[in-house]
């Protein structure tokens, strides 16, 4: 590989990245955690700098949970059409709240399963080419052993990604 330098060469490295010309379609991955206003007014803003398309996303996540003082009750999540419909009115709330979009402006997808499995195939199926997410602080040991929806995004996307990370304090 040649090195690089300013001295007007084409390097290998410029012949595999093609000029960044901005972004067309960007997703705008969503929870109902604190971070998720930062992350939707980052990528309106970045969506109205490019005039692309902006596409808002919540996966409702279908982990059962399990009462450990009754461990044979397992209480499913509720990922039915009435709980999808109440988030959706949720987020087209935020939404027109925080960018003061119009409906026809912006596309909400509200679908259930894995997080990171959900995002990615939403982003796939929609050539979207910048994904914003929240990096939320969660501990050590969660992240060691669950891993986070921000590093597997990062981990498998095939398009850009930004973390919008929490104020430190």
């Amino acid at each position: 590989m040649e090195n690089l330098s300013n001295s007007g060469s084409l390097t290998e490295v410029e012949e595999k990245c093609p000029e960044f010309t901005g972004y067309s379609h960007v997703l705008a991955a969503i929870d109902f955690s604190p971070m998720a206003d930062a992350v939707l007014t980052t990528a309106h803003g970045i969506a109205k700098q490019n005039n692309a398309k902006l596409t808002v996303c919540h996966v409702m996540v279908s982990i059962p949970r399990v009462s450990l003082l009754f461990p044979q009750d397992v209480a499913q999540p509720d990922t039915s059409q009435s709980a999808a419909e109440a988030v959706f009115e949720q987020i087209e709330e935020r939404v027109q709240e925080l960018t003061e979009r119009e409906p026809e402006e912006y596309e909400i997808v509200v679908t259930s399963g894995d997080p990171v499995t959900e995002i990615l195939a939403l982003a796939s199926e929609q050539e979207v080419d910048l994904i914003v997410t929240a990096n939320r602080s969660t501990s050590k040991i969660a992240g060691i052993v669950m891993g986070t929806v921000a590093q597997g995004v990062v981990r498998d996307a095939s398009c850009h990604v930004l973390l919008v990370c929490p104020p430190k304090e």
